[in-house]
């Protein structure tokens, strides 16, 4: 039975940051789900189980195999055996059996000459075979070929955020499979459907790694008293602060006060200097020994201080009226996706969310509709703004900066911009940043800021995929403010049950 163990494990940045510290940790047989905040270090830690990642400290020790699969697998892999890492063996044996193989290629083979037979007989079941492509499947499909194909096999699998493009049905499927995977499964995940079905949750914050094991509701609510119980230390903690510098403020307008007086009466003929001198000097000490007793205070609080997110709950957005436009497809038939008429008849007022299985042309009429597709056949009327925002906000490549973008698109003067986007939690630091250096929350706040001040029409494609429980609460809260419509896909149902006064449409096959 494999197992991968992680003794007295950390992993520190090179900017001195802790992602990890001193974990110990056994994988198993169990089914076990890592979630936290963006940026926390999940993949990190997945990577360091599988071993791609060499750890700060610590030791990592394992036995029998195990399968990576990481979050950009959706482009990496084309065929199943680059899936399964066999390409460059199999190779080996091709020229082995051609009479062409080198000495470095029998070193590759070693004893594995039946190693693509055996291959094809366990694939067959699946009814795939080495040399199944992956490319015509939509994003979903295929991550359902990987789990397919991978826990079929006697190794620990450890998959990073795999749920993400699935439609509902097939995240069920997903969680069931791994629930049911005899050899272990470790599964970066903020999916509820994936949380609720795991042993185990994994909570990965501020470095510190806290083990729940109830379920999802359960794990929401101890998070919930964990905010709870930190907003409280944060007020009493700034309380503190705030009582600690009244408090330096109140000594050093005593002493000055003492000083000035002892000044008057030295003026005045009452006090000899000599006097007024020694009780100045006593006095000085006096002053530095209450500064340096309250300094010393405020360094202990400062210490003491907890982490705690302020709750974002208001989104201001410019409420300029705008012009209402319709959004027409008529006997319509997408470039991709399954042959079928579409007919829709909506504004750019509405809320709508697309839903439909997986494959069945959802972000294919999105980017229809955004001008990016043409139609097979029919007729189309696009508002005249639209901007099409994936989960990776590919639209904000085009400026180094979130303010470089918003300087030049937007006719606005400059203080107006900045005013924008710090409505939004985006400070001056952030928007002036590097784009790359932003959260995936971040990104998608000011896309959706710039695309408010541009008057665009929003097409949203699946926005919440790999943004942590608080960013897709918060992307939910601003979706609801807005003072326009949008179109979204989204398969995450637990964020998309915040939405309010949006309505579906679905799409399903004729």
């Amino acid at each position: 039975m494999p197992w991968i163990q992680l003794k007295q494990a950390s992993f520190i940045l090179a900017n001195g940051q802790c992602l990890f510290c001193d974990v110990d940790l056994t994988i198993e047989r169990q089914f076990i789900a890592i979630t936290g905040p963006n940026g926390a270090g999940k993949s990190h830690l997945l990577k360091a189980l599988s071993g791609e990642q060499p750890l700060t400290s610590g030791e990592r020790l394992t036995q029998g195999e195990s399968f990576y699969l990481p979050q950009d697998s959706n482009t990496r892999f084309s065929h199943v055996s680059e899936l399964l890492g066999l390409e460059e063996k199999l190779a080996a044996l091709h020229r082995a059996h051609q009479g062409l193989a080198s000495e470095h290629d029998f070193d590759l083979i070693a004893d594995d000459w039946q190693l693509e037979s055996t291959w094809q007989a366990a694939l067959a079941p699946l009814e795939l075979t080495l040399e199944t492509p992956f490319t015509q499947l939509s994003p979903g499909a295929k991550m359902r070929a990987y789990i397919e194909v991978l826990q079929s096999q006697p190794a620990i699998l450890l998959l990073d955020e795999p749920s993400n493009h699935m439609d509902s049905n097939n995240k069920h499927w997903l969680a069931e499979q791994l629930k049911h995977h005899k050899h272990g499964v470790v599964v970066v995940t903020h999916d509820p459907i994936l949380l609720d079905e795991a042993d185990h949750i994994l909570h990965l914050k501020q470095g510190e790694l806290t083990h729940h094991s109830h379920g999802f509701n359960a794990f929401k609510e101890a998070l919930l008293q964990t905010q709870t119980r930190q907003k409280q230390q944060h007020l009493a903690n700034r309380a503190e602060q705030k009582a600690l510098k009244h408090a330096l403020i109140a000594v050093g307008l005593q002493y000055q006060r003492q000083a000035n007086k002892g000044k008057a009466q030295v003026r005045a003929g009452s006090q000899s200097k000599l006097v007024a001198d020694f009780k100045s000097d006593r006095g000085s000490k006096r002053h530095a020994g209450q500064t340096h007793k309250i300094q010393q205070a405020q360094d202990r609080v400062k210490e003491s201080a907890v982490y705690y997110r302020e709750d974002k709950q208001q989104f201001h957005f410019n409420t300029t009226t705008r012009a209402k436009e319709k959004i027409r497809l008529c006997e319509a038939e997408l470039c991709f996706g399954p042959e079928k008429t579409l007919n829709l008849f909506a504004d750019t007022t509405q809320k709508l969310r697309v839903t439909g299985d997986n494959g069945i042309g959802k972000s294919t009429l999105l980017k229809t509709l955004a001008g990016k597709l043409e139609l097979k056949r029919g007729e189309i009327q696009r508002p005249t703004t639209c901007i099409y925002l994936d989960q990776h906000c590919a639209w904000l490549e085009q400026g180094n900066s979130i303010l470089d973008i918003a300087v030049r698109l937007l006719d606005t003067p400059h203080h107006n911009i900045i005013t924008s986007f710090a409505s939004v939690g985006l400070k001056l630091d952030k928007i002036s940043s590097p784009i790359m250096k932003l959260s995936g929350g971040e990104k998608m706040k000011a896309a959706i800021v710039l695309v408010v001040q541009l008057q665009g029409f929003l097409l949203l494609d699946e926005p919440d995929n790999h943004l942590d429980l608080e960013a897709q609460q918060e992307l939910a809260i601003m979706l609801n403010q807005l003072p326009c419509g949008f179109i979204l896909v989204s398969h995450n149902e637990h964020f998309c049950a915040q939405l309010t006064n949006i309505k579906a449409l679905p799409l399903c096959e004729q």
